[in-house]
């Protein structure tokens, strides 16, 4: 399986639009952040990846759309779910990564 790619201009515009829209917050662009930081491996077609405020769809290594509650699902098609393989524990002032599967 592919890693995911660094999302390309027009996907970080439309991220930073939204967030100037009172539709994301610095939360959301600190949880997606995280995740590209665990260099994560992504299926070869369409898959989504679910965020506490949106969702993140694509194809292939490449990032294409994100999803809030607010836009109506326009990507189309079949996708994968990518499923959690790590999470970030920030709470009580740790920042450490949990395993969850045996993967």
């Amino acid at each position: 399986m592919p890693k995911i790619r660094k999302p390309p201009p027009y996907f970080m515009k439309h991220l930073v639009d939204r967030f100037r829209e009172g539709r994301i917050s610095v939360g959301d662009f600190d949880a997606l952040q995280d995740w590209l930081n665990l260099n994560p491996e992504v299926p070869t077609g369409k898959w989504y990846k679910q965020f506490p405020k949106f969702t993140l769809a694509g194809e292939g290594a490449v990032p294409k759309t994100f999803l809030t509650w607010h836009d109506s699902p326009r990507y189309g098609g079949s996708m994968t779910p990518i499923r959690p393989r790590f999470a970030v524990n920030t709470q009580a002032g740790y920042h450490g990564v949990i395993k969850l599967d045996g993967g």
